[in-house]
């Protein structure tokens, strides 16, 4: 499937940021693509992120994904900081 997820603005690199400040910088960050709601509505969907130190951007994107009916989001990390 393609990217069904769009970043709705610009946030500063995570890399070195604190925890709480990650999930400040990228709350919102991401939404759905328009007519992109049948490819996840009641599916499970997996997204993979190349590197997870916190998980905050993995989160935020099963935050949206479920929010548009996604059944079920999972996370596929690569490497961990």
């Amino acid at each position: 499937m393609a990217d069904p997820l769009i970043r709705r603005r610009s946030t500063q690199p995570q890399f070195g940021l604190a925890k709480a400040v990650r999930q400040r910088n990228i709350l919102g960050a991401f939404d759905l693509k328009k007519r992109q709601q049948g490819l996840v509505s009641g599916k499970i969907v997996l997204v993979v992120d190349d590197v997870v130190a916190t998980g905050s951007t993995i989160e935020e994107c099963a935050k949206v994904l479920k929010q548009k009916g996604a059944k079920q989001v999972w996370g596929l990390v690569i490497a961990r900081a």
